[in-house]
């Protein structure tokens, strides 16, 4: 497993090297073409972001930032009657939010193999601390621990981790109330609890980028039919509709698959198509409506991607005031009020890395009680009462992010079906022609 995880992490750097590559042809071609027409000052804003690509080092946050410039230049080009141009800056900044894309991509892969390393481990100091107590003739809570290790294996989930991690604390219990120092264990055991949220980051960031990636694709295949069907537009003598067709390229030559923008562009289709129709284009009018039904494909994954971002960010919002609750417990428990510590435990327990909506309720009711406590000690509960109320607010957000995700989903569903509809009908045109 190791072994795969370091040729999947060198396969990444790999990609991120051949993005870069892309990414500095793409800006020196695009010099070029600027100079040619007289646009050296916008062509020395591009070398700069040559200059500060040059060490191929693809870190999303420069890439992002680069991405930004391009973008704002394009616009500005295209304020200015540069179309073409602000259509060839645009390409640049859509292969730099893709080398941005492979670069997080490789992070992501890195922090992953990190976080294995570490629960490794995390398993081989708690086997040691095994082995001392068994020398010491305390095999009960030696076998405690040997349970925790037994839960482990060289690539371990999210639920593994939790599920050791709880055992680990038995462990530290037992250990506790036998009066020996659990101190070693117990570090040990919160090291697997960050590991598990660590890697939970991981998947909930490969499945981000993973859609991210797929709608930056269905942009492609939007920009691919959109070319063909300018292209057979030119060819009957349609110019003005296929400069229509042109400008909805240029809108989208920065592949970024912005659901409002992919919208409009849609209607804009729509509208064009209508028109052929109305005008005896048959043939042209339906090209034209099977480009505007990839660009509300496009769309549906453009709004797919926000939603898997805005489940993240639920999550690690849900993840921080956890982590701010366990600090409000460890505080009381230093001042002697271990009951209060207690009840707010009881709501850290209640959530994991990826809690689901009934789990940020419950955690938020219990939060509730743990409030009402301090506030009957005479005790100023705001920094607590604060984390529960960024627990519902992260509860409601879960569920409108699975709210919407039933809702593409179903989108998704009932394109397919107009799909598998279009192909049977020209599957049965194509049989009755034969025919006669």
């Amino acid at each position: 497993d190791q072994v795969s995880q370091c040729h999947d992490q060198v396969s990444q750097c790999h990609g991120q090297v051949s993005h870069c590559a892309a990414v500095l042809v793409e800006a020196q071609q695009v010099c070029s073409s600027l100079e040619a027409v007289g646009l050296v000052p916008d062509a020395e804003v591009v070398a700069g972001l040559e200059q500060a690509l040059a060490s191929r080092d693809a870190n999303p946050e420069v890439l992002d930032k680069a991405a930004g410039e391009a973008a704002e230049l394009a616009q500005q080009l295209e304020e200015k009657g540069h179309t073409k141009e602000a259509a060839d800056v645009a390409r640049l900044e859509g292969k730099l939010r893709a080398a941005s894309t492979a670069g997080a991509e490789a992070q992501n892969k890195h922090k992953e193999q990190q976080a294995q390393e570490e629960a490794r481990a995390s398993v081989g100091e708690m086997q040691q601390v095994a082995a001392a107590l068994r020398e010491d003739g305390d095999s009960g809570a030696a076998d405690e621990i040997e349970v925790v290790v037994e839960l482990m294996h060289s690539d371990p989930s999210v639920e593994d981790l939790e599920s050791a991690a709880v055992e680990g604390k038995k462990a530290v219990a037992r250990l506790e109330g036998e009066g020996k120092q659990a101190e070693a264990m117990g570090e040990r055991v919160s090291k697997l609890e960050e590991t598990a949220v660590a890697v939970q980051e991981v998947k909930e960031t490969s499945v981000v980028l993973e859609q991210e990636q797929t709608a930056t694709q269905a942009v492609d295949e939007v920009l691919a039919e959109a070319e063909q069907v300018c292209s057979s537009l030119e060819a009957v003598g349609l110019v003005p509709d296929a400069e229509v067709v042109a400008g909805l390229e240029q809108a989208l030559a920065s592949r970024d698959a912005n659901p409002e923008v992919l919208d409009k562009a849609a209607g804009e289709a729509a509208e064009l198509a209508q028109q052929l129709e109305e005008k005896g284009h048959t043939k042209e009018a339906a090209d034209v409506a099977r480009l505007e039904g990839k660009l509300r494909a496009a769309s549906t994954a453009g709004a797919e991607a926000q939603n898997k971002h805005k489940e993240q960010q639920a999550q690690e919002e849900a993840r921080a005031s956890v982590g701010e609750m366990q600090q409000v417990a460890a505080a009381l428990r230093e001042d002697g009020d271990s009951g209060a510590a207690d009840e707010i435990e009881v709501v850290v327990e209640l959530m994991h890395s990826d809690p689901s909506v009934e789990d940020l309720e419950s955690a938020a009711v219990e939060g509730k009680k743990a409030v009402a406590r301090l506030e009957g000690e005479g005790k100023q509960p705001k920094a607590m009462g604060e984390r529960v109320s960024k627990l519902e607010e992260t509860a409601v957000a879960v569920q409108e992010v699975k709210e919407t995700s039933v809702v593409l989903e179903q989108e998704q569903t009932a394109t397919q079906a107009v799909d598998e509809v279009l192909a049977e009908a020209e599957q049965v045109c194509s049989s009755l022609e034969a025919v006669g």
